[in-house]
């Protein structure tokens, strides 16, 4: 059977850091990854759960500096990336870190991609079109089942139609994903 080669698509996952306690690695991670200046990605719940703080103890720890953006909502918004990109470029920041489900995951996967790429988040709906690798990108969900941690889509919604928009490309697969059943 001669299957079109267009029609296949390949998976790539993550490094993945498993365990109980594996949070504390964020930092280590982040540096590895060649972070100095962090962005940290994640949304109101989880700063007020204290998911947040812990994160950023383990990021001090390896002498980081980092900077949070938590304007995310379930189903982000393009205009959400928008403005998380130019916090990211604000700041020069270097590395991506997630502290979420899949809604920050994937608005800092948005974020990484207007970061190296440029435009508009809508330029890139659609599979393939990401053509520059996002900026390193450490995952620590705090959620079951998204996936979005360890795959190559992303959602987003555009504000103007109200409609979803999916992003697909292994550029965008996170480097690494932390998973502390603790978290």
């Amino acid at each position: 059977m001669n299957v079109p080669e267009d029609s296949l698509l390949k998976f790539e996952i993550p490094e993945i850091i498993y365990g109980e306690g594996a949070l504390s690695q964020i930092g280590q991670c982040a540096r590895r990854l060649g972070g100095e200046r962090i962005l940290l990605v994640t949304d109101p719940g989880l700063i007020a759960a204290g998911w947040v703080e812990e994160c950023i103890k383990y990021l001090r720890e390896e002498d980081l500096q980092y900077f949070i953006y938590d304007n995310v909502v379930t189903n982000p918004r393009d205009f959400q990336v928008e403005e998380g990109v130019r916090h990211y470029r604000r700041k020069n920041c270097d590395v991506i870190a997630v502290v979420g489900g899949g809604s920050p995951i994937d608005t800092a996967k948005g974020i990484g991609i207007l970061a190296s790429n440029h435009g508009r988040i809508h330029e890139y709906e659609g599979a393939n079109l990401v053509t520059q690798p996002i900026p390193p990108l450490v995952c620590a969900p705090s959620t079951a089942g998204t996936g979005a941690d360890v795959s190559q889509f992303a959602v987003i919604a555009d504000n103007r139609t109200k409609l979803k928009m999916t992003i697909l490309s292994r550029a965008i697969t996170p480097d690494l994903t932390i998973v502390d059943p603790e978290s």
